[in-house]
């Protein structure tokens, strides 16, 4: 079992009414206790400082593909390192900085979560990927659809079927072939099983370029 005692601090907690009052913490297995029940604990001494339940930053833009853009634009940042001699692991970035530091700075601050309120969705691989390789602080992403309001109105309908994915998904699925003579040029698409096939007549003679036109089946888009 793990048991620390935080003394000297000035507490904070709206929630049971203490705003600022000097008091000792005590935590046992992650759960604040009695100083009472604590047996040997830890003890930090918090003398002068605030001690306050860890900040929630609800709106930030810390990971993801517009980072990476605001990286590509700030080249010099990488020539500010890490003070630190003894990390295996580099803190670069000074106005955009890595994942690696975005986590300290955070932390260092008196945050514990931080949510992303910005990932495109087809993007959202890459934001994951970085949420997982920023350490210390929890994190969440929230997926921006922009004005994209025909994606909205499916999602609150519950037409997935309906959505740019799934209609390019269709659309990748159609087969198409062309042949194409002097005089004549055919497009047979395949669509769902069905086949549609429209000869169209070349308009520049001894040529085989005439342009040719894509049908479907009827009903499908």
């Amino acid at each position: 079992m793990s048991e620390l005692i935080i003394r000297n601090g000035f507490v904070f907690d709206p929630l049971q009414g203490i705003k600022g009052d000097r008091m000792d913490i005590g935590i046992k297995d992650g759960k604040i206790v009695e100083t009472s029940a604590l047996n040997n604990p830890k003890t930090i001494d918090a003398a002068g400082m605030t001690v306050m339940a860890g900040g929630v930053d609800i709106h930030s833009h810390v990971v993801g593909p517009k980072v990476n853009v605001g990286r590509l634009f700030r080249p010099e940042d990488k020539l500010f390192k890490s003070p630190h001699k003894t990390c295996s692991r580099m803190e670069m970035g000074s106005s955009v900085p890595s994942t690696f530091k975005t986590g300290y700075d955070y932390a260092r601050m008196g945050y514990v979560f931080v949510n992303e309120a910005a990932m495109p969705p087809l993007h959202s691989p890459h934001v994951h990927e970085e949420i997982r390789d920023t350490p210390i602080i929890d994190n969440a992403a929230m997926p921006v659809f922009g004005n994209n309001w025909f994606t909205l109105e499916y999602l609150k309908n519950n037409e997935i079927e309906n959505s740019p994915r799934q209609r390019s998904s269709r659309a990748s699925s159609r087969q198409t072939s062309i042949s194409v003579s002097p005089t004549r040029c055919t497009c047979t698409a395949t669509t769902s099983g069905t086949r549609a096939t429209t000869p169209t007549r070349s308009t520049h003679s001894g040529s085989p370029r005439a342009t040719p036109r894509r049908t479907t089946s009827a009903g499908n888009r």
